[in-house]
């Protein structure tokens, strides 16, 4: 039996798929089916091109396979599991915002938009109503302004 398809039985059906490798950025590899994989545009095209063996030197292992692990669980949705998905969903972005920078990185390059707007929406959920130095704690972003500076910026927005 070829390698990138194989068959199972189930219920006296047969039901063929095939597989793609996908080669995290230390060299180890993590299998998935083609039918989930095409959720991604980038690896779909590469598909279309003939390969069967993916390098994506900008993913990590951990990373690719929360994604596989998404794309698995959305590659199986139907009309019957729409809420088994949303809560899911809701479940997939309880992670540390590093966890989900990681994925929102690997999402994009991996062009998945329905991924990649889940985790926007979630990071944009946890930084509503928080405070311009909390949301500059959480992007660790150095606040650049002189004490004298922020505090004109702070007047002009709160009195225009």
């Amino acid at each position: 039996m070829d390698r990138q398809s194989e068959t199972s039985t189930s219920s006296s059906v047969q039901y063929e798929y095939k597989l793609v490798d996908l080669v995290a950025s230390d060299g180890r590899k993590l299998v998935m089916e083609e039918s989930h994989a095409i959720q991604s545009l980038t690896l779909k095209s590469l598909m279309e091109d003939g390969s069967t063996e993916i390098p994506l030197p900008n993913v990590d292992y951990l990373t690719l396979s929360t994604i596989i692990g998404y794309l698995e669980k959305h590659g199986d949705q139907t009309d019957e599991n729409v809420e088994e998905i949303k809560q899911f969903d809701k479940d997939f972005v309880k992670k540390s915002f590093n966890e989900r920078f990681e994925v929102l990185s690997a999402a994009n390059y991996l062009n998945i938009r329905k991924l990649v707007n889940l985790i926007i929406q979630s990071i944009a959920d946890d930084i509503k109503d928080k405070s311009v130095v909390a949301v500059r704690k959480i992007f660790k972003i150095a606040n650049d302004y002189a004490l004298l500076e922020e505090a004109e910026v702070l007047i002009i927005r709160d009195f225009g």
